[in-house]
């Protein structure tokens, strides 16, 4: 019953409270990635190396949040058949984003980064016996494992707070996350 609410906490928490979670839950994910030199450029994406402004990495937690929001909420009221509230739609996408802290929490390590970026010069027989390259690996699943976590959640979110179900909610989910990405990534490319 509890790994339920694991991949869809909203049938108990959503509107305001889901809201004031996931912002902290973002300000968090930003602060962290801040410190271990990830970028979190698109809705479902998680980078390192690329060395920015502070402000931007917070920013994209914003504009990947709003970018989910944008679109889904006008799904909902196109395709629900029932009442949508806004709030509802913004708090449940701000929390489906909490899983990003984990792709955070993983690249904290500077063996992550800096083994990355030491690839281009690495010898690829003695690779695979180095203990970073393991250490790597793990963090990398960490960080896949949050990527697919935030996604199921983004699912769920979706589909709860519209009260949609079955071809419909699963349809517009996978067009509407693929807009969302699109979008996301052309504002944070320029801003």
């Amino acid at each position: 019953m509890k790994a339920k609410y694991f991949f869809n906490p909203f049938e108990r928490v959503a509107g305001w409270q889901a809201l004031l979670a996931g912002l902290v839950m973002m300000l968090l994910t930003a602060s962290l990635a801040l410190v271990s030199g990830l970028r979190f450029d698109g809705v479902l994406d998680a980078h390192f190396g690329e060395h920015v402004e502070w402000w931007r990495v917070f920013a994209d937690q914003g504009i990947n949040w709003i970018s989910l929001v944008v679109v889904f909420y006008p799904g909902a009221l196109l395709f629900s058949r029932s009442h949508t509230r806004f709030i509802d739609i913004a708090g449940t996408m701000a929390l489906a984003r909490t899983p990003m802290l984990v792709a955070a929490i993983a690249g904290l390590p500077s063996r992550l980064s800096d083994f990355i970026s030491q690839l281009p010069n690495a010898n690829g027989t003695t690779l695979f016996s180095t203990p970073d390259f393991w250490v790597t690996v793990v963090l990398a699943l960490l960080m896949v494992w949050g990527t697919i976590w935030s996604a199921i959640l983004i699912y769920n979110a979706w589909r709860v707070s519209a009260n949609v179900k079955g071809t419909r909610a699963g349809v517009v989910y996978g067009f509407g996350l693929l807009i969302a990405e699109i979008g996301s990534k052309i504002l944070i490319a320029n801003i």
